[in-house]
Formats: C-alpha cells, sequence, structure tokens
C-alpha cells in the first residue's frame, strides 16, 4: 500500500499477514518510507545555494511532503510521478519528473527510482529512500534481538553528528572488519549510522532467536544509513540507500554543485536506481 502523499510506502505484508513496514505511530515516528529529493538531510538554515542564488529547502527536501500521480503499469506495478511546478521552481530552479515505480516480488517488493531532467541544463540533485521496518517483527522479541549481517566483511567508517551536521572530522568505526552489527539503542545517541563505499551490496535484517527479517538489496546506492529515533526506545530501524546527503563539516559551502556525492544529470537525461526488501522466514 502506498500514499499519494509523498509517493510514500505504508504496508508491506507477506502472506502470513506480517506487517514490515513501521506504521508511522507518531509517539516515535510519524513516518514510514519518505522519499528523499532533491536533497537527503538538513543543508545549513535550510537554505540551499544554486547558481549564487539561495533557495529555502526542508529538511529532506520537498518531495515527501508533495502530491504524486498515480498510474498502475501492469497487475503488480504502481508508478507515481512528480512533475516540477511553479511551487517546486521557487526552492528548486530546475524542471524535472521524478518517478516512484514499486513492484510486487515473490518474496517481497522492488522500489525504482526514476528522474528525467527537462531541463536545458545540467541538474544536480541528492535522492534516497528512508523505509522504516518493524523492529522487532514478532512478539517475542526485542529490537536488541536484531542484527545486521552485510553480504562480506566491511571496515568503512562512520562520521558523527552535531546539531543535524555530519562530522566527518568524528569517524566511527562500527563494524571492525566484520560482516555482522548487533543492534543496540546506544548506537544511534547522535543519529544515523552512515556508511559510504561499502563492498557488499546486501544486508539482512534478522532476529537472532526467530530468524524472521528481511534482505535489503541496494546495488545502485553509493551510501546505505541506519537510523531509528534517537532516544525513544522505538520499535522499528529505518535502512537508508542515499545518493548526496545534507550538511557536513567538510563542505563549508551549501552550493549544490560542489556537495559529495549528488548526481549530476545532464539536459534530457533519464537517472535511475532500485533498492529492494526481501522477506526472510
Amino acid at each position: 500500500m502506498v500514499d499519494s502523499l509523498g509517493a510514500q510506502l505504508i504496508s508491506l505484508q507477506d502472506e502470513e499477514g506480517t506487517e514490515y513496514i513501521w506504521q508511522r505511530d507518531s509517539r516515535f515516528w510519524a513516518s514510514s518510507a519518505p522519499v528523499l529529493f532533491p536533497v537527503v538531510g538538513r543543508v545549513r538554515g535550510e537554505q540551499l545555494q544554486i547558481e549564487g542564488k539561495r533557495y529555502p529547502m526542508p529538511r529532506h527536501g520537498f518531495a515527501r511532503q508533495s502530491l504524486f500521480s498515480a498510474s498502475r503499469q501492469g497487475e503488480d506495478t504502481l508508478l507515481f510521478r512528480l512533475c516540477s511546478s511553479a511551487e517546486t521552481l521557487q526552492s528548486y530552479p530546475f524542471r524535472f519528473q521524478l518517478e516512484v515505480i514499486f513492484t510486487l516480488l515473490c518474496d517481497g517488493l522492488a522500489v525504482r527510482y526514476r528522474v528525467v531532467n527537462e531541463d536545458e541544463r545540467e541538474m544536480i540533485f541528492g535522492i534516497g529512500a528512508h523505509p522504516g521496518i518493524n523492529c522487532p517483527l514478532v512478539p517475542e522479541e526485542c529490537f536488541e534481538d536484531y542484527e545486521l549481517r552485510f553480504a562480506q566483511p566491511e571496515s568503512v567508517l562512520s562520521p558523527g553528528f552535531s546539531e543535524g551536521e555530519i562530522l566527518y572530522s568524528q569517524m566511527h568505526d562500527f563494524l571492525h572488519g566484520s560482516n555482522t552489527l548487533r543492534l543496540d539503542y546506544d548506537l544511534f545517541q547522535s543519529d544515523a549510522i552512515i556508511l559510504e563505499g561499502l563492498k557488499s551490496r546486501e544486508v539482512a535484517l534478522v532476529g537472532a532467536k526467530s530468524g524472521r527479517g528481511i534482505r535489503f538489496s541496494f546495488p545502485d546506492y553509493s551510501t546505505l544509513a541506519f537510523w531509528t529515533p534517537p532516544g525513544k526506545g522505538a520499535p522499528l530501524l529505518c535502512l537508508e540507500p542515499w545518493y548526496g546527503m545534507g550538511a557536513r563539516d567538510d563542505e563549508p559551502s551549501e552550493d549544490l554543485a560542489g556537495k559529495h556525492g549528488m548526481v549530476h544529470l545532464q539536459p534530457g537525461g533519464e537517472w535511475e536506481a532500485e533498492y529492494s526488501i526481501h522477506f526472510l522466514r
């Protein structure tokens, strides 16, 4: 099930009726799977600089607060589209189409983003997904019973956070060359775990007692982040594949063209990336 407001996935169940997607409980987090576009994260002063001009830009961009048009593209596929408008041009001066395509799989769901540059100049954007997964998935488990299992051993470091700014001057080693990270709320005290340059293209979120969980595939993305609301003991974990990110301490300017990891799309060009969620039962 998908909400046209923000093209947000709000339900994904297996044949047994197990709900995998966080159900927007405002006590912890009022969203479920927002689309992050045209920026990921927070930019300083909520203003983005483009070609010398400043534009208002909310945290994670405006797509998550925009109404998408919806159409069915086959028995198992839904397409949601957002087009540039007079309103979007006030905060992001590029003409574009953003499509979010949901395709049911025999064991889960694939989500593909497609961006078309309808402008006459290079279009620069960040984009990301933010699906929240119920964690735990079964009543007899708790958050700390779950672990992340990467496809390969990993040694990449994660930056720190301070008041929403990403601190690449303060790097943390969560994996220590392992392929497994046991969940603990203390890992998320400051904010998200952000991992760039992973060798793995898949990670599993698995309950140690039940073996239930998901396998999360992100073949097209450069960055993967993990997040749960700090200090709330929330029964959810977000798995977030990204391109680009918000304010960083190694980027003194908020000029869009100079920001790390952004997508640069030529006039008339198309860009696509996909992630998928597979049930583990």
